[in-house]
């Protein structure tokens, strides 16, 4: 199975606090394939997605607001 076929069936959550960068990434993943996204703005509301959504990757900014990256991976291991 190639990569993109993957990619392309895979739950995607952006959490980033900067709308410019969740519309970039979207973009992004779109542009390659990538449907089934959710975006967060900070690490307690991609925590929220996560228990709701179960997502197969988390693309993470490390410095957010309310709860950083770093503080989100603790909470979710």
């Amino acid at each position: 199975m190639r990569y993109m076929d993957i990619l392309s069936r895979a739950r995607i959550l952006i959490a980033d606090d900067s709308p410019v960068m969740r519309r970039y990434l979207r973009a992004l993943l779109q542009a390659n394939g990538c449907n089934d996204l959710v975006e967060a703005c900070d690490g307690r509301q991609a925590l929220e997605h996560v228990m709701l959504r179960h997502p197969d990757i988390v693309v993470l900014d490390l410095h957010m607001p309310e709860m950083d990256g770093f503080a989100f991976c603790r909470e979710l291991r």
